[in-house]
């Protein structure tokens, strides 16, 4: 019989299935919580659509608890793939995608010159993704040695494990031979690069490049070479973490004018290629965010806005139409 994780109140979870994390207020059944956001908000929420990601709670205290069903295993699960980049001259996006409960703290560098040159460092929560970066093809065929060095760990008990150094050497003109998957979490079709895949011991991962990319958290792939879902209409997710921001951008306000900044220049973007729609993803949280995008909207000639597929992209997501001299182009 699989061992079952418990949530107890006041635990900090995140969700499985859309961006954002809350604490565990109290149970309405026991299969459902009530989570309070970060800012305040209280909102119900499936029990099996929640990983604990960090619990406070004392072994010997007596704390209202429930199972979990969805346990949260010490497999460990990183995915190294690229999302296709059609609309933007060849341009490929790199993510990380971390199919586990543990947290991942990683460093990325390239080698060039036979030195290690620093990219980033960056801390992916459970069963998130995150966006490395967004090159041109060049950048991929010129850099020799792609480098991460990880450490992953958990915020409540976990078995210690040893960091972990791998050296990628990938082109990008092979990446064009892969099969593209379509996934949930990501707006455009995907390929895997390289798969991380370890057991507790943490033995050597094998390079996986042609198989299917399998999430924890995904729907069945569609494998079929399909048209590009997104060609028409992009898709464009809002969160600071989701933006290829500019490191010295830290303050709160600086980051929601960047927000803005690129909710701007990408609507613009739509309008020049002609596209019919564009998909702003914001989030639920205080809907500061949402706000100042009705307000701009609103004030704009050609266009008409409603919330967008809540199958496809949740709560927190809004579909702008785009229209041409009172034609829906």
């Amino acid at each position: 019989m699989a061992k079952h994780t418990l949530i107890h109140i006041g635990d900090t979870v995140r969700f499985l299935n859309e961006s954002g994390e809350g604490r565990v207020l109290r149970f309405t059944s026991t299969e459902h919580v009530i989570v309070e956001l970060p800012d305040g908000f209280e909102i119900p929420y499936p029990v099996s659509q929640l990983v604990v990601v960090k619990s406070d709670f004392q072994r010997d205290a007596i704390i209202p608890a429930i199972k979990m069903s969805n346990e949260v295993s010490e497999h460990i699960k990183l995915l190294l793939c690229t999302e296709t980049q059609v609309d933007t001259g060849g341009h490929y996006a790199l993510f990380f995608y971390n199919a586990s409960g543990f947290h991942v703290v990683f460093t990325y560098a390239i080698e060039l010159n036979s030195h290690l040159q620093f990219q980033l460092s960056a801390d992916i929560g459970p069963y998130q993704r995150y966006h490395v970066c967004t090159k041109p093809q060049a950048f991929f065929e010129a850099v020799n040695l792609h480098v991460f060095q990880m450490l992953c760990y958990k915020k409540i008990e976990y078995k210690m494990q040893s960091p972990l150094t791998f050296n990628l050497s990938f082109k990008a003109s092979q990446w064009q031979r892969f099969i593209w998957h379509a996934h949930e979490d990501f707006h455009k079709p995907v390929s895997l690069i390289w798969n991380f895949d370890f057991k507790s011991e943490m033995y050597k991962p094998k390079p996986d490049t042609e198989a299917a990319i399998v999430f924890s958290t995904s729907a069945p792939l569609n494998t079929a070479k399909q048209p590009l879902k997104h060609a028409t209409q992009p898709v464009i997710d809002l969160h600071f973490e989701a933006l290829d921001a500019p490191q010295h951008i830290t303050e709160g306000f600086e980051k929601f004018r960047y927000q803005m900044d690129v909710f701007e220049n990408e609507l613009q973007k739509a309008f020049d290629l002609g596209c019919k729609s564009i998909i702003f993803i914001h989030g639920v949280g205080n809907g500061r965010l949402k706000s100042e995008l009705v307000n701009r909207l609103q004030q704009k000639l050609h266009v008409s806005f409603h919330d967008a597929s809540y199958k496809e992209y949740g709560a927190g997501a809004t579909q702008v139409n785009l229209y041409r001299n009172g034609t829906y182009k």
